[in-house]
């Protein structure tokens, strides 16, 4: 509408093009709406879905249309659903424009899986729950969904956090922060992976470092983590400060954080990076806490806080 329609046009040739590129011709695409098309594409899982739609979000986001003069750049909000040939029907469309509604009012330009949307019921049903605080509305989260969630998954939305949330507090003790922000740091931390529900199994569980397709949608757990705490009541400060746990802090873009982000944020990011090395992962076997912070040295003042990693060197002596 602020290009005119003749703008609108030729984004929509731009987009089509693209989305021709990225088919082939068992595949089925209709434009769905004035700005929406739906395709239909042959997958082995959701996470085979998910990965196609961010590849072609990407190409999407790449593209720049030119128009009496105006340059227009282009992004892509999307919803994924997988499922077999025969359960396609009205109510499978509806769930998986759900996700994409989702997907533009947490940001837009990113993809969305169906699982987001079953999870957000939950999620909205514990958030009207007045009785609980922030972390009694995360362990009743928890138990509604443990039943659908892989043994990786949950892995990482519980035991996960709990031991990096222990951490930050213990990396803010030795940075002689205060009493509420310690507790502010342990209840972000126990929210920091959380999205993480939403990211399949077979992508948490995959024995093997990550192609890049995969980390960016690894990477939107971040996003996720942060929609859940918002729903749940958490404060903008709590919600930046774990929608940006993976930050870095040599990162000049302010939106993305590096130096701008708050003090409990690179906290967390340390804490984070520390629990993991010490883990065994599929992907790579536990470090020693000595090889950790030895990485942590490694990556002073690029990846992570200078500060935050001096702090968390004393570990050592605890």
């Amino acid at each position: 509408d602020i290009f005119g329609h003749e703008a609108g046009d030729e984004v929509l040739k731009a987009v089509a093009n693209t989305v021709q590129a990225q088919t082939t011709g068992g595949d089925v695409v209709i434009r769905w709406g004035g700005e929406e098309i739906l395709i239909l594409k042959s997958s082995m899982s959701l996470l085979d879905a998910w990965l196609w739609a961010e590849s072609l979000r990407c190409r999407i986001e790449s593209l720049t249309v030119e128009s009496h003069g105006a340059r227009i750049n282009l992004t892509a909000s999307m919803g994924v659903t997988h499922l077999p040939t025969a359960a396609l029907d009205d109510d499978a469309i509806a769930e998986a424009d759900k996700a994409l509604y989702l997907a533009k009012s947490d940001g837009r330009n990113a993809v969305d899986p169906v699982d987001k949307v079953w999870i957000g019921d939950e999620v909205h049903t514990v958030g009207k729950r007045d009785d609980l605080n922030l972390l009694q509305k995360r362990d009743t989260l928890l138990e509604r969904l443990h039943q659908r969630l892989g043994p990786t998954q949950w892995n990482h939305i519980t035991t996960h956090c709990t031991t990096t949330a222990d951490m930050a507090v213990q990396i803010a003790r030795l940075m002689s922060r205060d009493e509420q922000e310690q507790r502010r740091l342990y209840t972000s931390a126990m929210f920091h992976d959380i999205g993480k529900c939403i990211i399949p199994e077979l992508l948490l569980a995959k024995p093997r470092p990550l192609e890049t397709m995969e980390r960016r949608v690894m990477a939107s757990h971040s996003r996720f983590s942060r929609w859940i705490a918002s729903e749940l009541g958490a404060d903008a400060g709590m919600c930046a400060d774990i929608g940006l746990h993976h930050s870095r802090y040599d990162d000049p873009n302010e939106k993305q954080g590096g130096k701008h982000v708050s003090l409990s944020a690179r906290i967390l990011t340390v804490a984070d990076a520390v629990v993991t090395m010490l883990d065994e992962r599929p992907y790579q076997q536990a470090k020693t806490l000595s090889a950790a912070l030895y990485e942590l040295r490694h990556e002073r003042g690029r990846q992570f806080d200078p500060y935050v990693v001096d702090a968390a060197h004393r570990l050592e002596s605890i």
